[in-house]
């Protein structure tokens, strides 16, 4: 099999795969918005990866040097963990209590973090994304997943493993974190739930 039909076949197992693993999370419920999350993921992995249509191009520079179902675990949980995926914290309607609330000087209630994976403006990512991370669509679901997985790439890239890298999203930047085992219990069995063994799958191409 040629690797330009693998990476035309690899988005549509990869969409399913992910779809199906959303719906199996305790508790996530579909209120018609995980199809975009899905494709949000996947379209985000492909790009961190440069699998998929992203292979053939040549200013593509991977954020992720592992395998695309190993990030997709990984976004799906950092979203479930961070927001179970709640279409409305999805749009950035949370409740006062939610997405790293603070009280201002003027006494009103103002959150932190953003969308599915709850970022942090901060100078990791740029204004547009800040601005176009949370929303409906699946345009919006891309631009929050590309963002987060730049995010644990960069954590990984540097903690050299998978619960470094959830260790540094949540502590922003320490490789060890007491609370990261039991996210790394959902990533075990969210990545076993991706994997395909029907196909080879195209891993991220040296720059």
């Amino acid at each position: 099999m040629t690797t330009a039909i693998l990476a035309s076949l690899l988005p549509n197992k990869l969409y399913g795969l992910i779809l199906a693993a959303l719906m199996a999370l305790p508790g996530v419920r579909d209120e018609g918005h995980l199809a975009d999350v899905a494709s949000g993921i996947v379209g985000a992995t492909l790009q961190a990866t440069c699998s998929g249509d992203w292979a053939s191009t040549d200013d593509c520079v991977p954020t992720w040097r592992g395998r695309p179902e190993e990030l997709a675990a990984l976004l799906i949980t950092i979203g479930y963990w961070e927001s179970k995926f709640l279409a409305r914290i999805g749009k950035g309607r949370c409740e006062k209590w939610e997405c790293d609330a603070y009280k201002g000087l003027d006494g009103k209630i103002y959150h932190r973090a953003r969308g599915y994976f709850q970022v942090q403006a901060s100078t990791a990512i740029t204004m547009y994304e800040w601005n176009n991370m949370w929303g409906s669509g699946e345009y919006r679901a891309f631009v929050a997943s590309s963002t987060a997985a730049r995010l644990l790439g960069r954590h990984h890239a540097s903690c050299k493993t998978v619960q470094g890298a959830i260790s540094g999203y949540a502590t922003g930047g320490r490789c060890s974190w007491r609370q990261a085992g039991a996210r790394m219990t959902t990533y075990k069995t969210t990545l076993d739930r991706l994997q395909v063994r029907s196909m080879p799958v195209l891993v991220a191409k040296n720059p």
